[in-house]
C-alpha cells in the first residue's frame, strides 16, 4: 500500500526526527491506518524511543510493548525496551530484553553494548566488560562500547586500561561527548583534577545538555575546594535533567560534605523516588541521617541498602556503628564483623572517606 506524500514525510520524521517532532510524526503515521505488521511496529518503536529520551518511561514502555506484540522477531524493539527498563531502574528486565535481541540477532553490537551497561549498573563489571568487548569485536568502529569499557575498567581500579579505551574512543569519534566524560572521571580517580575538569569542559562544549558532565565537573570542583562553582554546576545538572537520580545524588554528596544534611537528604529522597532500588543512594542518605544523629532513620536506610545489596560491606559496617551508638552493642559488633568478612579493608576505607560516600 503506497503512502501519500504527507504520510511519507511523517514516516521519515518518525524514523529520523527527534523529540516532539518525532512523537507527533509517529502518532500521525500510526493513526493513519496505512501501516501494518513490521512497519507499524517500527513506528511504535520509534515513538517509544522518543518518549524514553524525553524521560516519559511509562508511555515509552507502552509503545515498546506494542512494537514487540506486533513483531515478536523485532530485535531492535527489544533493545529499545531494555533501555527503557534500565531507565526505570529495572536492570534484570532490561537484560532479559537484550538477551532476546541478541538471540534474534547474534551480531547485534548495540544490544551487546546495552546489555553491558545493564550488567554494569548491577555491579557485574566482568560481564559488562565481556559484552563491551564483544560489541567492539562485532563493530570495531562503534565508539560507545570503547567509552563504556573505559568506565568499567575504571570501576575495577584499572584506570590505565580505561584511559586507553577512552583515548581510542576519542580517536574514533572526537565529537562523542561521553568519551571525554568517562576520561575525565578516570582522571578524577587518579587525583588529576585539572585534566578531569578540562575533559568535562570539552564534554560540555560538545554537548551542553550533558547533565552528567556538569555533575562530575561539580564534584571535581568540590574536590578542589571551589564549592560555589561546584553547586552551580550541580544545580545546572539538575535543571537539565531533573529526572536523573545520579545528578541528585551527586549534589546530595556535596551538600553532605558541606554539612548541609537537610539539603543532602532532600536530594537523596528525590534520587530514591526516581530510582528506588539502588543501594548506594540509601547508603548515602543513611550517612547523612547518621551525621544528623538521626540514628533510627540511618539504620533503616542501611537495612534497605543491605536488602538491595546483601554483599555491601560498607552498609553492614555503618549499620554496626549506628547500632553500637544506640546501645545494641552485640548487634553492632556482629554487623562490623560481617562487614570485615566481606571486605577486610572496609574500616580503612571508612576512615579515609570521613563518613562520606561517592557512588
Amino acid at each position: 500500500m503506497g503512502l501519500s506524500p504527507a504520510i511519507a514525510d511523517d514516516a521519515d520524521s518518525c524514523r529520523n526526527g527527534t523529540g516532539d517532532v518525532k512523537i507527533t510524526a509517529c502518532t500521525r503515521v500510526i493513526d493513519s491506518g496505512r501501516l501494518q505488521d513490521h512497519d507499524l511496529a517500527a513506528a511504535y518503536m520509534n515513538r517509544g524511543a522518543a518518549y524514553r529520551d524525553g524521560h516519559d518511561l511509562d508511555r515509552a514502555l507502552s509503545d515498546l510493548d506494542q512494537a514487540v506484540r506486533l513483531d515478536p522477531n523485532f530485535a531492535d524493539a527489544y533493545r529499545n525496551r531494555g533501555i527503557a527498563y534500565r531507565g526505570k531502574g529495572e536492570p534484570d528486565r532490561a537484560i532479559a530484553d537484550y538477551n532476546a535481541a541478541i538471540r534474534l540477532d547474534p551480531n547485534f553490537a548495540q544490544a551487546f553494548n546495552a546489555r553491558g551497561v545493564a550488567y554494569g549498573s548491577k555491579g557485574d563489571v566482568d560481564r559488562a566488560i565481556a559484552d563491551y568487548t564483544e560489541a567492539i569485536r562485532l563493530d570495531p568502529g562503534y565508539v560507545r562500547p570503547y567509552a563504556n569499557r573505559c568506565a568499567a575498567y575504571r570501576d575495577m581500579g584499572q584506570t590505565e586500561r580505561g584511559l586507553a579505551d577512552c583515548n581510542e574512543a576519542i580517536r574514533i569519534d572526537p565529537r562523542y561527548a561521553n568519551s571525554y566524560l568517562h576520561r575525565g572521571i578516570a582522571y578524577s580517580d587518579k587525583g588529576d583534577g585539572d585534566r578531569a575538569i578540562a575533559d568535562f569542559d570539552e564534554a560540555i562544549r560538545i554537548d551542553p545538555r550533558l547533565a552528567e558532565a556538569y555533575a562530575y565537573r561539580g564534584l571535581a570542583l568540590h574536590d578542589k575546594g571551589d564549592d560555589v562553582r561546584a553547586i552551580a554546576d550541580l544545580d545546572e545538572a539538575v535543571r537539565i535533567d531533573p529526572d536523573s537520580a545520579e545528578v541528585h545524588s551527586s549534589r546530595g554528596l556535596v551538600y553532605s560534605d558541606e554539612g548541609d544534611f537537610g539539603r543532602a537528604i532532600a536530594d537523596f529522597d528525590e534520587a530514591i523516588r526516581i530510582v528506588p532500588k539502588f543501594a548506594g543512594t540509601y547508603l548515602a542518605r543513611g550517612i547523612a541521617y547518621g551525621s544528623k544523629e538521626d540514628h533510627d532513620h540511618a539504620i533503616a536506610d542501611f537495612n534497605e541498602a543491605i536488602g538491595l545489596d546483601p554483599e555491601n560491606a560498607m552498609a553492614y559496617f555503618l549499620r554496626g556503628l549506628e547500632k553500637v551508638i544506640t546501645g545494641d552493642v552485640d548487634g553492632g559488633n556482629a554487623d562490623i564483623a560481617k562487614a570485615k568478612a566481606l571486605d577486610p579493608t572496609v574500616e580503612k576505607w571508612f576512615k579515609r572517606s570521613g563518613r562520606t560516600m561517592r557512588g
